[in-house]
């Protein structure tokens, strides 16, 4: 498959991407919990020419997929991004990422072995160690690269990329993005949580006869903070 930029190579990919365009906004529409899904015409936006290389639409605070292509190499898969994204200033980049990144490692131990048999592997940035310890201004890409000879890649390189992009990379993404709506689920109904057992701990400051009916799974929380507040 010829190609001699970026722009090229991204606008093969999304015509021969095809209907998944449609599939991923659609997905992407429901584990966002967004309003309305993103463009359903193409994967890749590419709208700045001086970069080499391209994200989804709105992946600038997710997990995304990334394409890029410099110094005869084309290079794919799924990045994760902590540098200052414009417009997303309820988090940190990191706040945004850690999610992200802790789901991510933990399906990678499940099924690292798995993604390094079919060729991934971390192709930029400090990969594991990155996700592990999250600093700003920092980024990794997790995928495959392909060497470009002749302004060209070799048509089944091309068409293992389209393949693992709607296969094998679109797993990842999904369970990853639903391993990070839970932990945003449980973080937040732990701070809930907090909040109750705080209220409760500063009523038995005053009346000291209140029996409690707290969950077991709660009560290792409840006694923690309790004894914060009565010791």
């Amino acid at each position: 498959m010829k190609f001699t930029t970026l722009k090229d190579l991204v606008d093969n990919i999304n015509r021969d991407l095809g209907d998944f365009c449609s599939t991923f906004a659609y997905t992407r529409k429901d584990l966002a919990q967004l309003g309305k899904a993103p463009n359903r015409f193409c994967l890749f936006k590419y709208d700045d020419t001086d970069r080499d290389w391209s994200i989804n639409e709105g992946g600038g605070t997710e997990i995304q997929f990334h394409v890029y292509f410099r110094d005869n190499e084309v290079g794919y898969g799924l990045g994760f991004n902590t540098q200052y994204v414009p417009f997303a200033n309820q988090m940190s980049s990191v706040d945004y990422m850690r999610p992200f990144g802790e789901a991510f490692l933990e399906l990678l131990e499940k099924e690292g072995d798995n993604w390094t048999s079919q060729g991934f592997k971390w192709i930029e940035g400090k990969g594991t160690e990155m996700l592990k310890n999250l600093l700003n201004n920092e980024y990794t890409l997790y995928g495959k690269t392909i060497q470009v000879v002749d302004s060209s890649i070799p048509d089944n390189d091309y068409q293992t990329m389209i393949s693992d992009i709607k296969g094998t990379l679109f797993d990842i993404y999904k369970q990853v993005f639903k391993g990070k709506n839970q932990k945003v689920k449980l973080q937040a109904q732990k701070e809930l949580d907090v909040q109750a057992i705080e209220k409760i701990a500063k009523l038995l400051l005053s009346k000291h006869n209140i029996i409690l009916k707290v969950p077991l799974a709660r009560a290792r929380l409840t006694i923690q903070l309790l004894s914060r507040y009565l010791y």
